[in-house]
């Protein structure tokens, strides 16, 4: 040992009573080393925030990293300065932990962000400056920062437990060599019987892309007219997920809109045993493509004739076809997740001659963040990209051509990518997210029913091409800089259905046709992959209730998917009933009923299965 490291072991022992945990490790650098263990008594014991804060942000950080010998050494410290054990007991387990205080919620999901997603959102970073001040704001910074380092050097050098505690986390194997404790400062730190820690739960991922362009176009255009050529080809795309317990099916459809999808799911249950309640189908709302299945009682949405449904069950055979194969295909698999923003969606509720019209509202909300959720196999090979963006794909409508628009481009930029890239078949998957108020920026812009002269027609499909690079190029960058991703991804799904008093619809296309009924099914869905909830609703939801969604669910990264097995017409929140705009007169429940229905059911949901623990 020498004279430096000698001083070091000497003050941490001065101020701690011995040299424990992450510090053996420390000694070997003893400069930076003394630095980081007097950083760390700062975070731990002296920072601005409270010492309750101070250990509950040091528990997040060992969970986040499987820090099993930080938890066991502060969890009893958090308990004792006021932290509820049971929330404590929740966030052991992976799960949302429910804290009771606001300050404690918003510390956790100001460091969930953080941590996994490396940025803070807007509304986060004005709780955590309102609850901590701005010391206490970086002094949490600082903290998580720490704690993560001293994290690594715990599960990197392999700090012992304790040998008289088990391991805390159920879903990660605790180091345990008791007779081979961390060799002494001078001795080698390589080991023969390394123990890498391995999750319980091994995730498996398996794609498929499949050509769903009508042989006959005939009677298939949603809306007055009729398509006259295909510009480029329509696809589904299914993925595959299952945890060794939990299956799950996610599908995008190049489509206007399916409907009331429940006879597909049950089939998909029938012949694949996977259960119903576990499978997601959305479209991605391109306008140049037909419409799938029949329209809910109550439901506001575009009625399809014989050729429709022949259609539909060309689908349905494909969907099914699709999930056997990627199952069958299905591989050991990674999980990560990210965000990024592509300004192409604008809100398209605008006042214009005193009266409300779909136009451009650059003032209005707007939700530009792009969500990225990543598989990829054990050697880091690209599985499926699933893409979750608010905006509606109708740059090119009017055109009268069959085209998968602005997310197809999307996708296929994506694919074409990775495949240069990677030589893999890698699936991209558009789900869309709260699109009901948003447009494209740009688009054919001409009246509905007017002929584009070919000049006109070129430029839009420039603008879809365009706007899809933008939005794709900004998958691509935030894929690659996921770089956390695991394998031992716990998977929990479920829906529900909640009944809702119906609205008559008001101006809406001739072609939407609704039945008179006293209820109209509002259908909700959740799969959870690890802490990341996929939620979907049947209708076209709006900015406002997906914020709402947001700052009230119980998981930090709360995504939501439009058009979800179900589109039953326009989803606004209550306050939009106040003016007579598109999302209101195409809503087909009443005032009161589809934003609380929505928060009120998605947050029981994600409570029950994930904190609960079942699926």
């Amino acid at each position: 040992m020498t004279a430096e490291q000698a001083r070091l072991r000497a003050a941490i022992t001065d101020r701690r009573g011995a040299v424990r945990g992450p510090f053996e490790a420390l000694l070997r650098s003893p400069v930076p080393g003394g630095l980081l263990e007097e950083l760390s008594t700062y975070c731990a014991r002296e920072s601005a925030l409270p010492e309750r804060l101070r250990e509950l942000a040091l528990l997040v950080v060992a969970r986040r990293f499987d820090a099993q010998h930080s938890w066991l050494a502060h969890v009893g410290k958090a308990v004792a300065a006021g932290v509820d054990p049971a929330a404590l007991e929740r966030l052991a387990r992976d799960e949302p932990p429910g804290f009771g205080r606001a300050d404690e919620a918003v510390l956790h999901r100001f460091a969930v962000q953080a941590l996994t997603d490396h940025f803070v959102d807007d509304d986060t970073y004005a709780a955590a400056l309102a609850e901590f001040g701005e010391q206490g704001l970086v002094d949490l910074v600082i903290a998580l920062g720490t704690f993560t380092t001293l994290a690594l050097v715990l599960n990197t050098f392999q700090v012992d437990l304790p040998p008289d505690r088990e391991p805390p986390f159920p879903d990660v194997r605790g180091f345990r060599r008791e007779d081979q404790p961390l060799p002494a400062p001078g001795e080698p730190l390589t080991a023969p019987t390394r123990q890498v820690p391995l999750p319980s739960r091994r995730l498996r991922a398996g794609v498929t892309r499949t050509d769903i362009t009508p042989a006959d176009l005939t009677g298939l255009h949603p809306m007055p007219g009729s398509f006259s050529a295909v510009h480029d080809p329509l696809f589904l795309r299914a993925l595959y997920l299952d945890d060794g317990e939990t299956e799950v099916a996610l599908v995008s459809l190049d489509l206007i809109e399916a409907g009331d999808i429940t006879p597909l799911r049950e089939r998909i249950e029938r012949e694949l045993g996977i259960p119903a309640d576990h499978v997601v189908i959305t479209a991605t709302h391109t306008h140049n493509a037909p419409r799938i299945a029949d329209v809910s009682p109550g439901a506001l949405a575009h009625a399809g004739g014989p050729e429709s449904f022949a259609y539909t069950e060309i689908v349905y055979d494909r969907v099914v076809a699709a999930l056997r194969e990627a199952r069958s295909g299905a591989r050991p698999a990674r999980f990560g997740v990210g965000s990024g923003t592509a300004d192409v969606n604008v809100n398209r509720e605008e006042y214009a001659d005193g009266r409300w019209i779909l136009g451009h509202n650059p003032d209005g909300p707007s939700d530009k963040t792009v969500w990225v959720l990543k598989f990829e196999s054990e050697d880091g090979e690209p599985i499926a990209v699933l893409i979750n963006y608010a905006v509606h794909s109708t740059v090119v409508f009017g055109t009268g051509e069959i085209s998968g628009d602005l997310a197809g481009a999307a996708c296929r930029h994506v694919e074409r990518a990775l495949r240069e890239e990677h030589g893999t078949d890698t699936v991209a998957l558009w789900m869309p997210g709260a699109l009901g108020d948003q447009a494209p920026r740009i688009d054919l812009g001409l009246p509905f029913g007017v002929a584009p002269t070919e000049r006109q027609r070129a430029r839009a499909y420039a603008a879809m091409d365009a706007q899809g690079l933008i939005v794709g190029t900004e998958v691509l960058r935030v894929a690659d800089r996921i770089g956390e991703t695991s394998s031992g991804v716990r998977i929990r799904a479920g829906q529900r259905t909640i009944p809702c008093p119906v609205k008559a619809g008001h101006g809406v296309m001739e072609t939407m046709r609704q039945e008179t009924v006293d209820t109209v099914p509002l259908r909700l869905a959740l799969v959870a992959l690890g802490d990341v909830a996929l939620t979907g609703v049947s209708g076209e939801v709006i900015t406002e209730v997906h914020r709402r969604l947001r700052a009230e669910s119980p998981l930090a990264r709360t995504l939501l998917v439009s058009l979800a097995n179900d589109r039953i017409g326009y989803l606004p929140d209550d306050a939009h009933f106040d003016r007579p705009v598109h999302s209101v007169n195409g809503c087909p429940i009443a005032r009161g009923h589809a934003e609380n229905a929505i928060v009120d059911g998605l947050v029981g949901l994600i409570t029950d299965l994930v904190s609960g623990g079942r699926g």
